[in-house]
């Protein structure tokens, strides 16, 4: 059965380019496996009115009742239509995969968007290993292979994952490449199959087994890697080789922090890597090849926080293990919630809220059996309900001196939990007894308590104060707090820090994203009008960067800057809100 025996049957709401595509040696787009709304929509609504004045006409209904009749029955027609659709679709990309030739890319794409018609290909398992056709050489690529390697192979993520979940269950274990691509594209599959232990490591080298460290990210597909039996001392040491070789010096140090989280084994800034850099050569026809050389990571000037990381790495903390798992308190249940692999580190406000309602339905009860006189009853109930509260009251506080306790013994790990972290950041209790050390500590995840106080609407100010005090002489602190928008944190740095001491003007206000700070610091007698290394000032610089700020030039307009058409010559390109406010505050 081919395609154009299908075409006949199909509904014109689909896109025509479909059934041409799905023997095309090129990867599908989701919109050619998708209906064309407008045509069904028009289609809907053409067939909605010629049943309208036919049941008018044949069986003299009123104009109400033949909407009520004929609008269900054409939406019903319509998704008819698309179901033949799908089957029609399915039909000709199980024969096409059925043929002796390889299978075209299209067909393989496609296959990656239904789960049914993968189930009905899975029960002939040589389709399995049927070659198809890819842009590697060297290998057999099969429809896993060719679907993994494939980032956009899907039109969901949810329906690839199912996908995948039935073809990896059906085939041989995966290999190394097949592990690699999914943790670089996939890696909700690359945890999935570890988990499942659908990578086979037979035979493979040392050097194999360090690979796939060069490409994950994510801390659970870490934890699943070691336990998977994929050894973790030399993983940082061997993913920081890898960056600097492909000069991505910047950007992975949440992965470093993972890895050392996991037991990593330390790495001195002194120690030399391997990276790629320009040098001049003797011949000038040679000028700047790309060849070896050696770096020490302490003369990588732009990475503060990598070698701050590196520093962390090198303490020798006794190391405190928390498990992943639910934990509970004595005998009264899990009020706590521990999943550090989901990132969970909270109370179980749920479970909380259960035992509220039930402590106040029975105290309701016990307050009947007593058979208080009805003048008694006021009292009675604000008995029950005094005793309710203060057993939920009771049951939050044992669970959050729980939760500190654990939290206080995270933070002599190097590099504790991320959840425990933000946790940790919300509490003024817990940073009040950490160290000034443990204040400017980097997570799993290579955040910092000030990270997760960036991060908030409405953080704690006490705490602020306290990290604060261990960052002034960060040199971009300062812009940090401008940008985090508290025009708080920003008054309190400032009586804290001397105004000259923050000499590049300019800069400070490409953080400003706040009308309030901005004002705030117009006031402290800032420069609007600075001129920048361009010859802008920072209202034009930001109206003229190629990635619009919109609150960040709102929040300078707001504040005073004075715009000039003449110093934006790509003016009328901007969208219409922001010229709108320029004129608006321009006059």
């Amino acid at each position: 059965m081919s395609v154009q025996s299908v075409i006949p049957f199909l509904s014109p709401a689909v896109q025509p380019r479909t059934y041409h595509d799905l023997k095309g040696d090129h990867f599908l787009h989701s919109h050619f496996l998708s209906p064309r709304y407008s045509v069904m929509g028009a289609r809907t609504m053409v067939i909605s009115a010629c049943g309208i004045l036919f049941m008018k006409s044949k069986f003299n209904m009123s104009l109400s009742g033949a909407i009520f009749c004929a609008v269900p029955l054409a939406c019903g027609w319509v998704k008819l239509e698309y179901i033949w659709f799908i089957r029609a679709v399915r039909k000709a990309a199980l024969a096409i995969f059925a043929e002796k030739s390889p299978v075209p890319v299209g067909t393989v794409t496609y296959m990656g968007t239904d789960p049914q018609a993968v189930k009905t290909l899975v029960k002939n398992p040589e389709n399995l290993t049927k070659m198809c056709r890819g842009f590697s050489t060297g290998e057999q690529n099969t429809l896993l292979k060719i679907l993994i390697s494939n980032g956009r192979s899907a039109q969901t993520h949810e329906i690839w994952f199912e996908v995948f979940k039935v073809l990896a269950h059906s085939s041989s274990p995966l290999d190394l490449s097949a592990l690699i691509k999914m943790i670089s594209w996939h890696p909700i599959c690359a945890l999935y199959a570890l988990e499942q232990k659908l990578v086979s490591s037979k035979g493979w080298s040392a050097s194999d087994l360090i690979k796939p460290w060069h490409f994950v990210k994510d801390i659970q597909i870490m934890r699943a890697l070691i336990a998977a039996g994929f050894e973790v001392e030399d993983a940082a040491r061997a993913r920081l080789a890898y960056d600097l070789y492909n000069y991505r010096p910047i950007g992975f140090e949440s992965t470093l922090c993972g890895l050392f989280s996991l037991g990593a084994e330390p790495i001195s800034p002194e120690e030399k890597f391997s990276c790629s850099g320009k040098q001049t050569l003797a011949d000038p026809k040679k000028e700047g090849r790309v060849v070896l050389k050696k770096v020490k990571l302490k003369d990588l000037d732009d990475q503060p926080d990598l070698l701050a990381i590196l520093k962390q790495a090198q303490e020798s903390d006794e190391l405190v293990s928390i498990f992943d798992e639910r934990a509970g308190i004595r005998t009264l249940g899990p009020l706590v919630d521990i999943a550090l692999s989901k990132e969970k580190f909270e109370i179980a406000k749920t479970i909380l809220y259960t035992r509220f309602i039930i402590s106040l339905i029975g105290a309701a009860c016990i307050a009947r059996q007593m058979r208080l006189p009805s003048r008694s009853f006021a009292v009675g109930s604000c008995f029950v309900l005094l005793a309710s509260v203060g057993y939920y009251l009771l049951e939050s506080w044992r669970a959050t001196t729980h939760l500190r306790k654990i939290a206080l013994e995270a933070f002599g790990h190097n590099f504790p939990s991320h959840a425990v972290t933000h946790f940790v950041s919300q509490d003024l209790s817990v940073v009040q007894k950490l160290s000034a050390k443990q204040l400017t500590k980097f997570d799993d995840q290579g955040y910092t308590l000030w990270t997760h106080l960036e991060g908030q609407k409405n953080p704690n100010f006490e705490i602020f104060k306290l990290v604060a005090d261990q960052l002034f002489n960060k040199g971009d602190f300062f812009f940090q707090v401008v940008r985090s928008g508290h025009v708080k944190f920003v008054q309190y740095v400032l009586d804290n820090r001397p105004p000259q001491e923050i000499r590049d003007q300019f800069e400070m206000w490409r953080y400003v994203n706040s009308a309030a700070v901005a004002k705030f610091l117009k006031s402290r007698g800032f420069n609007l009008e600075v001129i920048g290394p361009e010859g802008m000032t920072p209202l034009h610089a930001a109206l003229n960067a190629e990635y619009l700020n919109n609150r960040k030039i709102f929040a300078l307009l707001a504040a005073g800057a004075k715009f000039d058409k003449t110093q934006v010559p790509k003016f009328d390109q901007l969208p219409y809100s922001v010229q709108f406010f320029c004129w608006l505050y321009a006059r």
